[in-house]
């Protein structure tokens, strides 16, 4: 059995217990936090409805960039663990928080809650998947975690299908719900400290003091002056953009959707909104797509990926959003189209298109590439976040219109993205994955 399970997930000799430990962390971080997002979105529409969705992208897209702020100048004074774990920390402090409103009743009528519940919540959820995959990069270099890609993003969904299985059968209420997310977080904690203690990055791992003998402090100029002058940095940056653009305008038409529906009771108290049809059908929505998203991952992704490369696989998210903008028009008061969205934003955009970027991200030199990660995940993405709910805000705007012209426009910036991994990088992945073939031979 064991032997059979190994050849599933292209492990090797030895490697059992350390990706047993891994994928633990990764299933135990996605629970709790896709447990917090999906239940704070809920509450969210439930008590202040779609139309204040653009509002929570502004705020949410001004707060990334201070976030980003401190990611980016704590790794020169800090290692990666420590912020791992400080991020931790301040999730399972803040949540507290947020149980403890829930124990006094805070009503509909407190407005600011149910924003920071949903703004922290997806800022949370972002941070632990920034530090995870930065975590991991340490441990793994390119070569065996494109192996371990199917067991890592299998781990990570199987804890967002848990958490849609919980909320799509409503059996706790929501103050349990969130100390059930505060103990998830704890436990994740303690995976960091327990990996962070018995295991060793695979290349030495200076200390600050070192660190800054060695690389210059980062700095924002310089980091500007490195993607300006690259244009595969910029390409993927642009493809970012585009990304959180598109999805901001698709979430805010299919939940608008979801909303007619099933007209979600904003009277209900908070006992009882773990059990309202919204929150249950989020929760068979992210049960199925992370299920869909487990199967891809570990079957059929990385043999894409040894097959095509990556820089083909790169046109499914931009053609998935045109399709979806192209066919908006059509189907106005259907169902599928909804769904489709949910889709892209919740599937596609897991499954492949951060599967792709990790990928990608592993071209930039060792010594940068937490920045790099930082930069684009957590001040690059916010700027198409603020783009695009500042579309929304626009009085009379055919955001479907735009979201159309915008999901071109990605394809094109995808091409280019193509073109320059092609020239640069495709010849080392195509022998990095014809070393792993006579390896495994």
């Amino acid at each position: 059995m064991s032997a059979l399970l190994f050849k599933f997930f292209n492990l090797r000799a030895g490697e059992g217990t350390g990706a047993l430990l891994f994928a633990s962390l990764g299933f135990l971080w996605a629970l709790g936090a896709s447990l917090a997002l999906k239940m704070g979105d809920a509450l969210f529409y439930l008590y202040l409805g779609t139309e204040a969705l653009p509002h929570a992208f502004t705020i949410r897209a001004l707060f990334s960039f201070g976030i980003v702020l401190f990611f980016l100048y704590g790794i020169t004074s800090f290692r990666i663990k420590n912020i791992f774990l400080f991020s931790l920390s301040i999730g399972i402090f803040i949540f507290s928080l947020f149980n403890l409103g829930f124990f006094l009743n805070v009503g509909p009528e407190q407005r600011w809650f149910w924003y920071a519940l949903k703004i922290f919540s997806n800022l949370f959820l972002l941070a632990l998947i920034t530090n995870f995959w930065s975590f991991i990069d340490q441990y793994y270099g390119l070569k065996k975690v494109k192996r371990l890609y199917g067991l890592l993003n299998a781990s990570v969904f199987i804890g967002f299908a848990t958490a849609g299985l919980i909320l799509s059968h409503s059996l706790f209420s929501v103050s349990t719900l969130y100390l059930f997310v505060t103990l998830c977080i704890s436990l994740t904690l303690y995976f960091v400290s327990y990996i962070s203690r018995h295991y060793h990055p695979i290349a030495h791992d200076p200390s600050p003091l070192e660190e800054r003998k060695i690389t210059p402090s980062f700095s924002l100029s310089t980091l500007a002056k490195g993607i300006i002058t690259n244009p595969f940095a910029l390409a993927l940056i642009f493809c970012n953009i585009c990304i959180q653009i598109l999805s901001v305008i698709t979430e805010y038409h299919y939940m608008l959707s979801f909303e007619r529906l099933f007209h979600p009771d904003s009277s209900a108290p908070i006992i009882e909104a773990s059990s309202e049809g919204l929150t249950i059908f989020l929760g068979q929505c992210t049960t199925w797509i992370s299920i869909a998203n487990i199967a891809f991952g570990t079957m059929i992704y990385g043999r894409l990926i040894q097959k095509f490369g990556v820089k083909k696989i790169l046109f499914i998210t931009p053609l998935s959003f045109f399709l979806y903008f192209a066919e908006a028009p059509l189907y106005c008061s259907s169902l599928l189209l909804p769904i489709f969205g949910f889709i892209i934003v919740e599937g596609i955009l897991y499954g492949i298109d951060d599967n792709n970027f990790n990928i990608l991200i592993n071209t930039v030199p060792p010594k940068y590439k937490y920045q790099a990660r930082v930069a684009s995940e957590s001040f690059f993405d916010p700027i198409g976040l603020l783009i695009g709910s500042l579309i929304l805000l626009v009085p009379n705007t055919d955001y479907l219109f735009l979201g159309l012209g915008t999901s071109i426009v990605f394809i094109l910036a995808s091409l280019i993205l193509s073109f320059y991994y092609s020239e640069e990088h495709a010849p080392q992945e195509r022998l990095t994955i014809g070393k792993e073939k006579i390896a495994e031979m």
